[in-house]
């Protein structure tokens, strides 16, 4: 296994039981532990190189799916679509708080939620988004989701194929501004 497919695994392993062990996740993955600690010499060095990963996903997901382009609605649809392509890497952000605070990862967790966020007031002051919920709220909340999703595929509540459609569904339920408001 190379470092990305490790680390692909390892999302999905991680974002399941965040206080895996690395010898956990080495044999949930299906290599030896002398193998993940070549690439990954303790479980911070792994955890660092996840969220690391993640958000480089995150910030690519932003700009390919072109969120300042056309109605924010629409533009909405396209990063969840775009961004499930990495689902597990999500799920594994939303629940690692250890990555937060000061430095290279949570500079761009802020560049991701100032994105998000402004693409939220975006579709509020279009109208297509309630605006009695605050932005920021709306953006947690669709990570939520996604990461809700992914979990939900696991226990097989979901198909992957339909996880998109399923987060789509209840945050623009949620969000869509009322007809005629």
């Amino acid at each position: 296994m190379d470092r990305e497919q490790i680390l692909q695994a390892s999302a999905d392993v991680i974002s399941e039981n965040v206080q895996a062990a690395p010898d956990e996740v080495a044999r949930a993955i299906g290599i030896t532990h002398e193998e993940l600690r070549a690439h990954f010499p303790d479980r911070f060095s792994l955890v660092y190189a996840l969220g690391k990963r993640g958000t480089d996903l995150m910030e690519a997901a932003l700009d390919s799916a072109r969120i300042d382009e056309g109605p924010a609605d629409e533009a909405l649809r396209r990063l969840v679509e775009e961004s499930w392509r990495f689902a597990p890497f999500l799920a594994f952000l939303y629940g690692e708080n250890t990555l937060h605070g000061p430095g290279e990862l949570d500079d761009a967790f802020i560049r991701i939620g100032v994105r998000v966020t402004g693409l939220i007031q975006r579709g509020q002051k279009e109208g297509v988004f309630r605006d009695d919920l605050t932005a920021a709220w709306v953006s947690e909340v669709a990570w939520f989701l996604t990461a809700a999703a992914t979990w939900n595929v696991r226990k097989r509540h979901l198909t992957t194929e339909n996880g998109p459609a399923n987060i789509l569904a209840v945050l623009m339920s949620g969000t869509r501004a009322p007809a005629g408001a």
